[in-house]
């Protein structure tokens, strides 16, 4: 059961994966929770190019919900991160998906979703920064 405030996201969902004529699709909400940064980058298995770029962006540590859709992301399961402004989520799609770029660049595949062209166009400038320190 998908609780009220996060309706709209899940009826969003199924209209995509209709239109999209997917057979079949898991998704789940999570409760909203205020991140908690605890794990330290250096002590996960991330590829040293990773760390370094966010050791170069001051990243230090990554929160329990970046950590966790970068495991989902990286097993191949569709993630759909829904967070608010300034939490992290650019960092819980893109880790993996440059994790996987550096060992299998033959086997990326992706969709990432902006509601504006200014946002689209910041993200972009941070995937740039991130892919310069990435071999």
């Amino acid at each position: 059961m998908v609780n009220s405030s996060a309706q709209p996201i899940a009826d969003w969902l199924d209209d995509i994966i209709t239109d999209l004529g997917l057979e079949a699709i898991a998704h789940r909400f999570l409760p909203a929770v205020k991140p908690s940064h605890t794990l330290p980058v250096e002590g996960l298995p991330l590829p040293d190019g990773l760390k370094r770029g966010l050791n170069i962006r001051g990243i230090s540590t990554l929160s329990d919900f970046q950590w966790e859709a970068y495991q989902s992301i990286a097993s191949g399961e569709n993630t759909v991160i829904v967070a608010g402004t300034g939490s992290g989520k650019t960092e819980g799609w893109l880790l993996p998906i440059l994790s996987r770029l550096e060992h299998r660049p033959d086997r990326v595949g992706c969709v990432v979703v902006y509601p504006t062209k200014a946002l689209a166009r910041d993200q972009l400038a941070r995937l740039n920064q991130m892919c310069e320190c990435v071999n």
